[in-house]
């Protein structure tokens, strides 16, 4: 009641830059984070841009692809499998157990080849990138 127009308006205008100066300082914080979260999304983005390449690629690759990649051979990578109840074999051919069946791991491709005159064909198992990936994860959580 004792404070005169002037000090009111001084007072009010003192509140008001204190609110100014807070709302501009937490401007600031939330510029500095933005900038550490673009830069952290601009990182994800080409990680996810990478993923989805080449888990949508039609690369495939062979049991013998795979193999050299570990280091061992394609007996042993089978077998490795096999033993892992990831795949079994029946009539002379790798299928995958029905826990990795429908996991989009793998590929049928159909070969060609001459017996005597005769062109047969042969299906057999290939991986792709996705089961690339799956591989890879595998072997490296048994080192």
């Amino acid at each position: 009641p004792q404070d005169t127009q002037e000090m009111i308006m001084a007072k009010a205008l003192r509140i008001a830059n204190e609110t100014i100066n807070n709302h501009q300082q937490r401007v600031q914080m939330l510029e500095g984070e933005n900038k550490i979260y673009r830069e952290e999304i601009t990182k994800l983005e080409h990680k996810a841009r990478y993923t989805n390449e080449v888990l949508q690629s039609t690369s495939t690759f062979t049991a013998t692809q795979m193999s050299d990649h570990f280091g061992i051979t394609t007996i042993n990578f089978n077998n490795i499998l096999k033993e892992k109840g990831i795949q079994y074999s029946q009539s002379g051919q790798w299928h995958l157990t029905s826990k990795y069946k429908n996991l989009d791991l793998t590929e049928i491709r159909i070969a060609k080849y001459m017996a005597g005159d005769e062109i047969k064909t042969k299906p057999y198992l290939v991986w792709t990138e996705k089961g690339r990936k799956f591989l890879v994860e595998l072997f490296k959580s048994a080192e």
